[in-house]
């Protein structure tokens, strides 16, 4: 008769089944986009779904061979965090390759394994001289004081640091090909998954295990949407290891004043807020920033939100993202006009989207037909004329 652990273990047996499942299709999946662009966060990000699925496959295997493992005989096991955080460091390297594309060598990876290379190294000399085995949470806790316990909590930890870097990490927009916030959910998601690893397979809480592969499943669900529906492919001509972010710097003519007192004088206002925007949108490193937002408009040109808006009505729009768009789909549109045989996803990515889809919806929404009608429009055109 079943009791309370046996059913643990086979909803445990069941979710790594699951997982070994997920984890092998995504790793397929990646390794397909690989092999038609030569990009390496694909790689990264393929060979994490990879290693992934032979860890639980390996873990399945432990399990039903030796039924002592199911029952958790060693919390804090350092095989299990030593191998833990380099599977997810290869979930590291996924988010880093797309804000810096190039920008990883092996003197950067080894410097930002230099920490954890430091402990794992103490841990495993410690190891062979003493190592505290914990059967519970209150030995944990009873024995925190001793390095080999508290070397292996920090070890679990350890990614933490990384995850907080990443988010507050410089965005390379120009190469960069994915949206900057899908890529910050997955690095939260990730600092989650820290968290769940620590207390599911340092301390085998059931529940944070359960906890552990629904974030799982939740990081592989939101990498492959970004890779097969939103991400756009980096022209060749604009990958580059080397980034300084473009300073925008535009010659006004005279200084606007963000205060007026009567009507006349708001108009004025007004008017040469306009002709600041105005000659902002000409400007490349404006509009193709795909980061770019109202705020950071407002600081080039100089002036407030409010008559920023009013500006922004005066020039025809009514709204700051109906303006910027429409920018960027003329932009489409013109090397279209010039040259119809362009490829359209090199022209979202100039443009400065970074999501199909995105870029898709807006243009058909302000030209009233797809990119693609557009481009045979214009051909048809050609071999007419």
């Amino acid at each position: 008769m079943l009791n309370v652990l046996s059913i643990e273990e086979v909803v445990s047996t069941s979710l790594l089944g699951i997982h070994i499942i997920v984890q092998s299709v995504a790793a397929v999946i990646m390794f397909a986009k690989h092999s038609k662009q030569n990009d390496r966060s694909r790689l990264f990000i393929a060979l994490f779904f990879l290693t992934s699925a032979v860890a639980a496959l390996g873990e399945v295997i432990i399990a039903l061979c030796d039924p002592a493992y199911a029952n958790g005989f060693l919390l804090l096991d350092p095989t299990v965090i030593l191998c833990g955080f380099a599977i997810f460091f290869l979930l590291l390297l996924y988010p880093v390759e797309v804000l810096r594309p190039n920008w990883l060598n092996g003197k950067r990876v080894l410097l930002m394994l230099s920490p954890w290379i430091i402990l794992a190294v103490t841990l495993i000399v410690w190891q062979h001289l003493h190592i505290r085995l914990l059967h519970s949470v209150s030995e944990v806790l009873a024995y925190i004081s001793e390095p080999n316990v508290w070397l292996r909590v920090l070890l679990t930890f350890i990614y933490i640091p990384y995850g907080i870097w990443l988010l507050v990490m410089q965005h390379n927009w120009q190469n960069s090909s994915a949206p900057l916030p899908w890529i910050r959910a997955v690095v939260c998601i990730t600092l989650c998954m820290t968290v769940t690893y620590f207390a599911g397979q340092g301390l085998r809480i059931f529940w944070a295990n359960v906890m552990h592969e629904v974030l799982y499943m939740a990081v592989t669900a939101l990498v492959l949407y970004v890779e097969l529906a939103i991400r756009l492919r980096v022209p060749d001509s604009m990958v580059s290891a080397n980034y300084t972010p473009p300073v925008v710097e535009l010659n006004f003519p005279q200084e606007t004043s963000s205060v007026a007192g009567t009507e006349e004088e708001t108009s004025v206002v007004i008017t040469e807020t306009a002709n600041r925007i105005a000659m902002a949108m000409k400007d490349p490193d404006v509009w193709q920033n795909p980061e770019l937002s109202q705020a950071d408009l407002i600081r080039i040109v100089g002036t407030n939100r409010r008559y920023c808006q009013l500006a922004i009505h005066a020039l025809g729009y009514n709204s700051y993202p109906e303006m910027i768009n429409s920018r960027r789909v003329e932009y489409i549109q013109d090397s279209l006009r010039a040259n119809p045989e362009q490829n359209i996803q090199n022209l979202f990515y100039e443009a400065g989207y970074r999501s199909r889809t995105s870029a898709w919806r807006n243009f058909t929404a302000i030209t009233g037909c797809s990119p693609s009608d557009f481009t045979t429009s214009r051909k048809e055109t050609e071999y007419a004329g």
